[in-house]
């Protein structure tokens, strides 16, 4: 079981976390990038924004939702700001209160899902820390090599 760091703590997940390949079929219809993680205030929006930039470049047309329970208003703005959607996990599981922590993808830290239209996951990033963030440079990575693929096919 994977394990994670919280204030210095080491803990046990107690689930499996989803890998590459495998089906994710929440948050969301169609090709999608799901980001969970804390808003906390002034939390750095530079990298989602620059990521979700080059995903409106793309020949495939990404749903960008930013995924967290924090403070609502602070979501939407930071969501905003970032030019990602902001939702909060009770608008996506109703009643899992746990903040940044869902159980439905073994997330109990920052994490970035890139699924595709049929719902396999191609793409998937977790945090060892929960004050840790995403690598988007190498979500971008990831996003350059799936385009050059798309675009060579065609």
């Amino acid at each position: 079981m994977p394990k994670i760091n919280v204030d210095g703590v080491e803990l046990e997940l107690g689930v499996e976390r989803p890998e590459v390949g495998s089906i994710v079929s929440d948050y969301g219809v169609g090709s999608r990038v799901i980001l969970t993680m804390p808003t906390f205030d002034n939390c750095d929006t530079s990298g989602a924004r620059a990521f979700s930039e080059l995903l409106w470049k793309q020949g495939h047309s990404w749903c960008c939702s930013a995924v967290s329970v924090d403070h609502a208003p602070l979501l939407r703005s930071w969501a905003m700001d970032a030019g990602w959607e902001g939702h909060s996990f009770e608008s996506f599981l109703g009643d899992d209160l746990l903040g940044v922590f869902s159980q439905k993808l073994g997330v109990l830290v920052p994490a970035i899902f890139i699924i595709d239209s049929k719902n396999y996951l191609l793409y998937c990033q977790f945090s060892d820390s929960l004050d840790e963030t995403v690598d988007f440079g190498a979500a971008r990575e990831f996003v350059t090599r799936l385009e050059n693929q798309f675009m060579s096919s065609i």
